[in-house]
């Protein structure tokens, strides 16, 4: 009987467990120079690029609030641009940043993908089609959140 199980048990497919990882920004401050109501605190916005020729990296796009500076406009009184650190990061496959550039104190449209608001993607990695990258977008204001899943 024992040995009829276990040759049952056999038969059965093996269930593979999939991962999905949210990609958590690098941990950086910023002063941020509050001069209105208009610059509240966002969270980092993490777009999802693409990967990897080779298929061993996720390229994302990250925009930290970081405050905001006076604007002029023509004939209606000052406004103010929400400013943006942005950074090029690198993940590897378990979601952990390997590579970080600065690219500087932009606006989120200069920072984040030429599709915005529209998130790019989701990705199927070159090398291994089973694992995917993507991102997420949540709330009436836009929340941008990069995963990856693999098998």
């Amino acid at each position: 009987m024992r040995s009829l199980v276990a040759c049952f048990l056999l038969m059965i497919p093996a269930v593979a467990s999939a991962a999905t990882y949210d990609l958590v920004a690098p941990g950086y401050t910023f002063v941020n120079s509050n001069c209105s109501s208009f610059s509240p605190y966002v969270p980092p916005q993490i777009v999802v690029t693409g990967f990897s020729t080779d298929g061993n990296y996720v390229t994302t796009a990250i925009a930290y609030s970081s405050g905001c500076t006076l604007r002029v406009k023509s004939g209606r009184g000052p406004g103010f641009i929400i400013l943006h650190e942005c950074f090029a990061v690198v993940y590897d496959l378990a979601g952990n940043a390997v590579q970080e550039v600065d690219e500087g104190r932009l606006t989120q449209v200069q920072c984040l993908p030429p599709t915005y608001p529209s998130p790019p993607g989701p990705f199927v990695n070159p090398v291994n089609p089973e694992i995917t990258a993507g991102t997420s977008v949540s709330g009436s204001v836009p929340y941008y959140q990069g995963w990856i899943a693999t098998p």
